[in-house]
C-alpha cells in the first residue's frame, strides 16, 4: 500500500468524524492540505480574511451543535482568528481549530511567521493538541473533537507542526488510524448523576406552588422536553440571550427577560414571588444575568448543566446537578407524579410580559426611522417579525442595532437568533449569517447590522454569491458609531472619533452584485421585509436612521455639565444642575451667577 501523507490522514480523519465543510483561506502552508480536502469531497469556504472565516465557522456551529472546523497558516493567519476564536469560546460554540505551527529552528534563528502560537491560544481555548507527526493526527484530532463537544462546548486548538504534515505513515506499521475502540463522542452527554438525585429536583418541581424555568443554551439541545415541562407544571419560562426561542416567545408561559441596557429590577420582582428556580443549561455569563444583577437566591435556585464548571458560580444553588440536560428531562418526565398545580395565573403572567415591556419603551434614546415617527423602533420590528416566516434565523452585530433586535424582535423558533453575545466583536453579524445559511438552508436567513460593522464587512457579501447563500441583510445607517456616540454626548456634550463616511448604499450593494431595497418612509416596513424576503440572493436594505429629541437634550445637558467643570464654579454648577433638573433637589432655582452680577 502506498503511505500516506499527514495531509491525506487529516482530510480522511476528518470526513470519519463527519465533517463535510472547512472555513478558511489558502495559503502557501496548506496547499497540500486543500488538494486533499478537495480529493475527499470536503468543501472548503473561504471568507476573505482568516477573522471572517472565523466567524463563519461561529454561524455554522451554532446552527448544527456540532463543532464547526476552521483551518489557518501560521503568523496573520493565525493572529486574525482569534477574536472569533474568542467568541466561541465566551459563547460555548464547538470549534476545531487547525492551525499550522511556524515552521522551528535549533539554532535559534527567527523564523518565517514565527510567534509563540500555543501559547497565545492556550487562554482562549479548551485544550491545545500538539501534533508534531503524522501518526498522531487521527487520534489527535478525535480527541479535538470529543474535547470540543463535552461539557461546556467550545473551541480546541489543534497545532499541526509542519513536519506532521508532510512526513508519510506506512499503512502497514499501523500508524495513521485511530486507537482501537476510540470512537468520537460528539454528543454533549455529562456524567449521570443517578437516576434518584434527578427524581428527587422532580418531587420538588411538582410540589412548588410558583416554580420558574431559567433556560440557557445547552436547552437548545432538547426544545420540545423544556416546553413539555413548563406545560407540565404551569411554570413561566426566562431564557438568557443565547436561549432565545428555546420556546417560542409568543407562548403564554415565555417571559422575555432579555432587555440590554436595562434594569433587571422587573426581573427581579417577578423572580421574588418564585417558591422554587430551576435553571436548566445557563452558564450565566454577564449578558444572560444583566451584569449579573439577576438576583437568584441559593434557597430557591436548583442549577443543572452538562459542564460541571457552570455549577456554583456566579450563583451558588441548593442543589447543582452535572448533567446532560436531554438525560435530565427523560428522568423527570419518567418519574413524573401529580403536580400540585401552578399558582401563576394567565392575568399575572400577561402583566410581568406587559411591565418588561414598559420599561423597554422608557429610554428614548432609541434612533427614529423617517417616516415612521416615535416609538419607529418597535414598529420596524414589528413589521420584520410579520415578514418572516416562524422559523427565520436573524444574526445580529454589535451594536445599538444588537440591542434593539434583542428588544423588540420576537424569537419563535430555538436558535432564531444570533449574537455575539458575551465577546461582541464587531464586524461577526454579515460573516456568521453566512454560515448560519450554511449550515441550514432551508430556513431564512436576515443580518441585522450597524453601518459601522458593515463597513467592516460588507465585502464578505461576495463569498454569499459564490457560495449561493441567500441572506437579507438590513443596515441601520446613521453615519455614525451611534451607540459609543450617544454616551459621548451624554457624558461630554461631544461626540469624538465616531463619525462615518457613508457609502453610496445603492451603488455599494450593487457593485457587489446584490439586490438594493431603502426604507425612505413611503411604504410600511413590513412591505419593505416581505420584499426582502421573497427576492432571491443576497438583498441589502438601507434603513436611515435619524437621532431622538431626548437624546438631544441630553447632549445639551451632558454640554452644560462639561462647560461647567471647565469653568469650575460651584455656583455655576448648582445653577446648571437645578436648571436642566439634574439633582433631586428641591431648592428654588437661582439666577445664573453672571446675571446676578448685573
Amino acid at each position: 500500500m502506498t503511505p500516506r501523507t499527514g495531509a491525506t490522514i487529516l482530510s480522511r480523519s476528518l470526513r470519519r468524524l463527519g465533517a463535510t465543510t472547512v472555513f478558511g483561506v489558502a495559503g502557501s502552508q496548506n496547499v497540500a492540505l486543500l488538494e486533499e480536502l478537495r480529493r475527499e469531497r470536503i468543501h472548503m469556504i473561504s471568507g476573505t480574511s482568516e477573522l471572517t472565516s472565523s466567524f463563519i465557522a461561529n454561524g455554522h456551529a451554532r446552527v448544527t451543535r456540532e463543532p464547526a472546523v476552521l483551518t489557518t497558516i501560521p503568523g496573520p493567519g493565525f493572529a486574525y482568528a482569534l477574536p472569533g476564536v474568542a467568541e466561541a469560546l465566551l459563547d460555548s460554540v464547538p470549534l476545531v481549530w487547525m492551525s499550522i505551527a511556524p515552521e522551528e529552528a535549533s539554532d535559534g534563528r527567527r523564523t518565517l511567521q514565527q510567534i509563540p502560537q500555543a501559547v497565545l491560544a492556550a487562554p482562549i481555548v479548551k485544550r491545545v493538541f500538539e501534533v508534531r507527526e503524522a501518526k498522531e493526527i487521527d487520534r489527535s484530532l478525535s480527541r479535538a473533537f470529543v474535547a470540543a463537544s463535552q461539557g461546556d462546548p467550545g473551541p480546541v486548538l489543534l497545532h499541526l507542526h509542519p513536519g506532521a504534515l508532510r512526513s508519510s505513515v506506512d499503512p502497514h506499521e499501523g500508524g495513521g488510524n485511530a486507537e482501537p475502540g476510540f470512537v468520537p463522542a460528539l454528543s454533549r452527554r455529562a456524567a449521570h448523576p443517578g437516576r434518584e438525585s434527578i427524581r428527587s429536583v422532580g418531587r420538588e418541581l411538582r410540589k412548588a406552588r410558583r416554580p420558574v424555568l431559567f433556560a440557557g443554551q445547552g436547552v437548545l439541545d432538547a426544545p420540545s422536553s423544556l416546553r413539555s415541562l413548563a406545560e407540565a407544571l404551569g411554570a413561566p419560562v426566562l431564557t438568557t440571550t443565547s436561549a432565545r426561542g428555546v420556546i417560542p416567545e409568543d407562548h403564554p408561559l415565555a417571559i422575555a427577560a432579555d432587555r440590554p441596557g436595562e434594569s433587571p429590577d422587573g426581573i427581579n420582582r417577578m423572580l421574588e414571588r418564585a417558591d422554587l428556580i430551576l435553571a436548566l443549561g445557563c452558564g450565566f455569563s454577564h449578558n444572560g444575568a444583566h451584569g449579573f444583577r439577576v438576583a437568584l437566591p441559593s434557597d430557591r435556585l436548583i442549577h443543572v448543566n452538562s459542564s460541571s464548571a457552570a455549577l456554583g458560580r456566579p450563583y451558588p444553588a441548593r442543589v447543582s446537578l452535572h448533567c446532560d440536560l436531554r438525560t435530565f428531562f427523560q428522568e423527570v418526565s419518567a418519574g413524573a407524579g401529580t403536580a400540585n398545580g401552578s399558582e401563576w395565573t394567565a392575568p399575572e403572567l400577561e402583566f410581568w410580559r406587559k411591565d418588561l415591556a414598559r420599561s423597554s419603551r422608557a429610554s428614548g434614546m432609541e434612533p427614529q426611522v423617517p417616516g415612521l415617527g416615535k416609538g419607529s423602533m418597535e414598529t420596524l420590528f414589528l413589521g420584520l417579525r410579520a415578514a418572516l416566516p416562524p422559523d427565520a434565523m436573524v444574526v445580529t452585530d454589535s451594536g445599538r442595532h444588537q440591542m434593539l433586535t434583542r428588544r423588540y424582535f420576537t424569537v419563535l423558533r430555538p436558535g432564531g437568533l444570533v449574537v455575539p453575545a458575551n465577546f461582541q466583536s464587531m464586524g461577526f453579524g454579515v460573516p456568521a449569517a453566512l454560515g448560519v445559511r450554511a449550515a441550514d438552508r432551508s430556513r431564512p436567513v436576515v443580518a441585522v447590522v450597524g453601518d459601522g460593522g458593515f463597513h467592516m464587512s460588507a465585502t464578505e457579501l461576495l463569498v454569499a454569491r459564490r457560495e449561493g447563500l441567500d441572506v437579507g441583510v438590513i443596515v441601520f445607517n446613521d453615519g455614525e458609531f451611534g451607540l459609543i456616540a450617544d454616551q459621548q454626548r451624554r457624558d461630554y456634550g461631544r461626540a469624538t472619533a465616531t463619525k462615518l463616511q457613508v457609502p453610496d448604499m445603492r451603488g455599494l450593494a450593487r457593485s457587489l452584485g446584490c439586490r438594493f431595497l431603502r426604507m425612505d418612509g413611503t411604504r410600511r416596513p413590513e412591505e419593505v421585509f416581505a420584499e426582502m424576503v421573497r427576492t432571491p440572493g443576497v438583498v441589502v436594505v438601507d434603513i436611515p436612521l435619524v437621532r431622538s429629541a431626548n437624546s438631544r437634550v441630553r447632549q445639551a445637558r451632558g454640554l452644560a455639565r462639561e462647560t461647567v467643570h471647565r469653568l469650575g464654579s460651584a455656583r455655576v454648577v448648582d445653577w446648571v444642575r437645578e436648571a436642566f433638573g439634574l439633582t433631586g433637589s428641591s431648592r428654588r432655582a437661582v439666577p445664573p451667577p453672571t446675571a446676578r452680577r448685573r
